[in-house]
């Protein structure tokens, strides 16, 4: 918020992007201070670009949507008139209806859908609804399984879970929040998206209890099947910076489990990485057999936020009612 006055932001994002390779948590608080600078989501959205792997754009959105997002913004269709009552006033709740109504509309307009994938930008809805609901879980949730295309639910709540991991450690609240990892809070809170919840999870018991793969794939194959492929996708992801250091390292990573248990921990490795750099990612895929170099290979094409993933139906529990009805 201090430098952006200072300085262009694409300045602050070239620094980020060349000194920084894991930018994505400095570059969300970045966009959401660009938002608010510009008070324009199209012009935001241009400055930030693909920045530190789209976070520069998730903070923006972010931002945009946790204000009432039909108002007192320029770039969103349908709402030229300015409120000026509604001046970016953080304690006023906005209307959540309203913002669904509104979130999955942007995420299919020209100017989002040129620019990013539309799970990227459910995803970044994520973020908008923790903020919006003062940090619910399960009203975010909720939100997140309105969307009606296959898979958006889901990157809605990677969102989610995300800006709940963010939020955790802006208040110093990390540690209380991994003790409770005896009863796999809060992912067994809200059963929906075990994959998207262990994403972020994972690290944190990794990190603060200080344990290795081993105990962590004991801790995982314990859990009940759904919560264990989740388990087993954020596994993967908090691996992901050996497996970008050491690509022969995949397969001992993703080694455990049944099929769809190392499907998933597949994804979660390798679908950032490639993100960085694809033929990196092809390389970690060379260790595996056949079967699953060909997962890992798809994962490496198709890198972060695909809507089409054959194993998508693993990465939720149950089905929302409002889905596939069209």
């Amino acid at each position: 918020a201090k430098y952006v006055e200072l300085m262009p932001a694409e300045a602050i994002l070239d620094f980020l992007d060349t000194t920084e390779t894991t930018c994505h948590r400095q570059a969300h608080e970045l966009g959401r201070a660009i938002f608010r600078k510009e008070r324009d989501i199209n012009k935001t959205l241009q400055i930030c670009g693909n920045s530190c792997t789209n976070a520069c754009m998730h903070g923006a959105i972010g931002e945009a949507f946790s204000d009432d997002p039909m108002q007192d913004m320029a770039g969103f269709h349908g709402h030229g008139q300015e409120h000026p009552a509604s001046h970016h006033d953080h304690h006023a709740k906005p209307d959540i209806d309203r913002l669904i109504q509104k979130m999955e509309g942007f995420c299919y307009e020209d100017q989002m859908s040129d620019m990013h994938k539309r799970g990227n930008c459910a995803h970044a809805m994520g973020h908008a609804l923790m903020l919006s609901t003062d940090h619910n879980i399960g009203d975010s949730l909720s939100a997140c399984s309105r969307f009606k295309e296959e898979g958006m639910d889901y990157y809605c709540a990677t969102g989610v879970y995300m800006q709940y991991t963010d939020n955790s450690d802006a208040n110093g609240s990390r540690p209380a929040d991994v003790e409770r990892w005896g009863s796999n809070y809060p992912c067994n809170q809200h059963p929906a998206y075990p994959a998207a919840c262990y994403r972020y999870i994972v690290t944190y018991v990794k990190e603060e209890r200080g344990l290795g793969l081993d105990h962590l794939m004991v801790l995982c194959s314990q859990l009940p099947a759904n919560e264990k492929m989740g388990c087993f996708h954020g596994l993967g992801a908090a691996y992901t910076p050996l497996v970008k250091a050491r690509p022969d390292m995949l397969k001992a990573i993703c080694a455990y489990g049944n099929e769809h248990d190392q499907a998933l921990c597949i994804e979660g490795a390798i679908e950032k990485l490639a993100d960085f750099d694809e033929q990196w990612a092809m390389k970690a895929c060379q260790s595996l057999d056949k079967d699953n170099q060909i997962i890992c290979e798809a994962a490496a094409k198709g890198k972060m936020y695909r809507l089409d993933k054959p194993t998508m139906k693993h990465y939720r529990v149950g089905m929302p009612s409002n889905q596939h009805q069209h």
